[in-house]
């Protein structure tokens, strides 16, 4: 059972706050939720949660189906849930579990009941970085959200993933309508809110104790946006607003080089 602190003074008309924070045990916790509902309708159950592997006879109660997955990944994104990455990381593992199966279809569905590992999901990222040109063994992945020191890739690394994305029309629309837009949504909502660069830049945040970092794209036209990558590591303890002001120095000269040149 998750326990959860809480201290301090709350204005009556203070409005809501939303803070998340990352659950040891999802399986648990979903698990908890479920016996807590039972119990408040009269179903008493007897043993404590468990989880784990259903039964070859086991009874399916409820399901409920995904929104699509363009959906997913814009939430993901925008609200950088590190949680559905991890999911959105083993679904690309299942899918690559179909195609690879001797008994695959020509164009595998995402609806296949096939379960994914992070194993599998990280051999599907891996094979997606070398399609887009990164030298096998250049680069890190140890998870699907960024967290730890389990990644590591070069700007140059990032600003080629994202052309390679880019110019994939099965994937480039949806990759830039999730990433958070300056000074408009997301995560970077409450950045540039004031400034020329405002609605023209989207891009994703990464946020380390030590770190922070910005990847996107920058524009005022369709025609030749702007790809770029700023990491800053080894911040110093309280430096990390001094870090995302140059991040946004250097975002409002990309859109300023962006306009100087789109008339030419």
């Amino acid at each position: 059972m998750v326990e959860v602190a809480v201290t301090g003074q709350v204005r009556a008309d203070g409005g809501a706050l939303v803070i998340r924070r990352r659950i040891d045990d999802p399986a648990r916790l979903a698990g908890d939720v479920f016996r807590a509902s039972l119990m408040r309708e009269g179903i008493r159950i007897g043993k404590k949660t468990q989880t784990g592997r259903a039964t070859p006879n086991a009874q399916r109660l409820a399901s409920r189906t995904s929104p699509p997955l363009g959906d997913v990944v814009r939430e993901m994104n925008k609200t950088s849930d590190n949680f559905l990455a991890e999911v959105v990381m083993k679904s690309l593992g299942a899918q690559r579990r179909v195609a690879s199966s001797p008994r695959a279809p020509t164009e595998a569905s995402w609806s296949s009941p096939a379960s994914g590992s992070w194993a599998d999901g990280l051999a599907a990222v891996n094979d997606s970085l070398v399609g887009c040109g990164l030298p096998a063994g250049s680069f890190r992945v140890g998870n699907g959200s960024g967290l730890f020191a389990a990644t590591a890739m070069s700007a140059n690394q990032l600003t080629a993933v994202l052309q390679c994305a880019d110019r994939d029309f099965r994937v480039g629309p949806d990759l830039l309508t999730s990433l958070p837009t300056v000074g408009a949504d997301g995560t970077l909502a409450r950045r540039l809110t004031t400034s020329p660069a405002r609605a023209r830049v989207r891009a994703k945040t990464g946020t380390l104790a030590a770190v922070s970092t910005l990847a996107g794209f920058a524009g005022v036209d369709s025609r030749r946006p702007l790809v770029f990558a700023i990491l800053i590591n080894e911040i110093p303890a309280g430096g990390r607003p001094a870090a995302r002001q140059l991040q946004d120095h250097i975002l409002e000269r990309l859109v300023a080089y962006a306009d100087a040149t789109a008339a030419q």
